[in-house]
């Protein structure tokens, strides 16, 4: 079950990142509109598009959200299944899609377009209920970093500011990476083999200990096609849930965003970046594996985990 979000949180969330955008926008030269991002193919215009347009969808996602959960579950199943298979059409669709509306739109009605956006989104918010905010369906991980398999309302309200942090990080205009949303949070990337074991229940248990003060994600160099049933198992025992955990490749992208790349066995795949702290835990593969030789592997992650944690946002004096 996907822990409900506070709504005033995701009021506060949605009115932080409205003022955070009016300020890029606003303040942005006609050189830093030009400009090529960092690890995209888009301009800082085309981006901030990009950016805006991770709230326009969120309005029919939640439409599509109301309506699947309303359906047995396979259908929302089989309909994430059927996007996933057309990922390579949504990835062009999706990289013109924002070359063209950047174009048509312009920086200026961005502005307008985005605080008429985030006042819907307000408005619709102040309506769910917490039975409504925990309706959900399936949805195609391939198509979004910050898709999971299973998203609830709450989840999609989410969805947009997580997306605009993220994206928000590769502008080059000058001074962006000032004043913004969760700046100073640092980002951590876990990586194993098949991102069915080790990695995912690091990245769990940092996501559950941190509580959002650690941006959190986990992938492999050759990801299987599901979570280990046995890691799964032991998880739960410890009241986390990886249910509906799906592994993920590994990519430059990956860590190059994050500020620190734990490594469990990946041996060469993972890419070196200057100014990246990178560990490697030895730790046992728990592949085929019963739970009973699983536990002692979850418990050293969390021993190492909570560790690192520390050392990535002290505890308060």
């Amino acid at each position: 079950m996907t822990e409900l979000v506070s709504k005033q949180a995701v009021h506060d969330e949605l009115e932080e990142t409205r003022a955070a955008f009016r300020r890029l926008v606003e303040g942005a030269t006609p050189a830093d509109i030009r400009r090529l991002t960092h690890g995209t193919r888009w301009t800082n215009e085309q981006l901030l598009f990009h950016m805006l347009l991770g709230y326009l969808i969120a309005r029919p996602l939640l439409v599509l959200a109301r309506t699947f959960s309303r359906l047995p579950p396979r259908a929302s199943r089989r309909f994430a299944a059927l996007l996933n298979s057309a990922t390579p059409l949504f990835d062009e669709v999706n990289f013109y899609g924002s070359c063209i509306g950047a174009r048509m739109i312009g920086r200026r009605r961005m502005v307008a377009l985005f605080d008429r956006v985030i006042a819907a989104l307000h408005r619709g918010l102040a309506t769910e209920t917490g039975t409504d905010l925990q309706r959900g369906m399936y949805y195609p991980v391939r198509w979004d970093p910050f898709f999971k398999e299973f998203m609830t309302v709450a989840d999609i309200y989410h969805y947009p500011s997580r997306h605009f942090g993220f994206h928000r990080r590769q502008l080059t205009l000058t001074g962006a990476r000032e004043g913004v949303l969760m700046h100073d949070t640092p980002e951590v990337l876990f990586v194993c083999v098949h991102n069915a074991g080790r990695s995912q229940m690091a990245a769990a248990l940092m996501d559950h200990y941190a509580a959002g003060r650690v941006r959190v994600r986990s992938a492999g160099s050759t990801p299987a096609s599901e979570v280990n049933p046995a890691v799964v198992a032991a998880m739960r025992e410890i009241g986390v849930d990886l249910s509906t955990a799906v592994p993920k490749r590994l990519t430059d992208e990956a860590v190059r965003e994050a500020d620190a790349v734990i490594t469990m066995g990946c041996g060469d795949a993972c890419p070196v970046y200057p100014g990246k702290r990178y560990l490697d835990w030895d730790l046992p593969d728990p592949a085929g594996q019963p739970v009973q030789q699983v536990r002692p592997i979850r418990d050293e992650i969390d021993r190492r985990v909570r560790a690192l944690l520390e050392e990535l946002v002290p505890a308060a004096p």
